[in-house]
C-alpha cells in the first residue's frame, strides 16, 4: 500500500498546464501528509494482511466485493478486538478510495457484520 504515501492528481495533464506544476507538487505534499507516518505504516500492514487473506482464498482485493470484506471481518473477529477490526476496515477504505473505488466497508452487508 505504499502508493498511499504518494498521492496522484488524476484528471489533470500537467504537460498542457505546466504553470500548475508548483501547485500540483504542493498539493501532493499536503495529501501525502494527510495521515501520520504511523497511520500510513499501520494501514500498509493492514492492507498487506487483507491482500494475503484474499490471495489465500483466491479473491480479488481491489476492488473488493462487499461479501469478501464481510467474510474478512468475520475472520478477524476470531482473534481481534473491535477497535483493531475498525482500523483494518479503515485501511481497506483508504486504499479503495485512493484508487477511485467506492469502499466496500460502507455496504450494508459489511456494516451489519461489523
Amino acid at each position: 500500500m505504499s502508493d498511499l504515501a504518494v498521492p496522484s492528481l488524476t484528471g489533470l495533464d500537467l504537460r498542457t498546464h505546466g504553470h500548475l506544476v508548483p501547485l500540483a507538487t504542493e498539493a501532493v505534499g499536503f495529501a501525502a501528509n494527510a495521515r501520520s507516518a504511523a497511520t500510513r505504516r499501520a494501514y500498509a500492514s493492514d492492507w498487506d494482511g487483507f491482500t494475503t487473506w484474499t490471495d489465500e482464498n483466491h479473491l480479488d482485493p481491489l476492488p473488493a466485493d462487499p461479501a469478501v470484506v464481510a467474510l474478512y471481518a468475520t475472520h478477524l473477529a476470531r482473534a481481534h478486538k473491535a477497535s483493531t477490526i475498525g482500523r483494518k476496515m479503515a485501511a481497506i477504505t483508504a486504499v479503495h478510495e485512493h484508487h477511485g473505488h467506492t469502499s466496500p466497508t460502507r455496504h450494508p452487508a459489511v456494516r451489519d457484520v461489523l
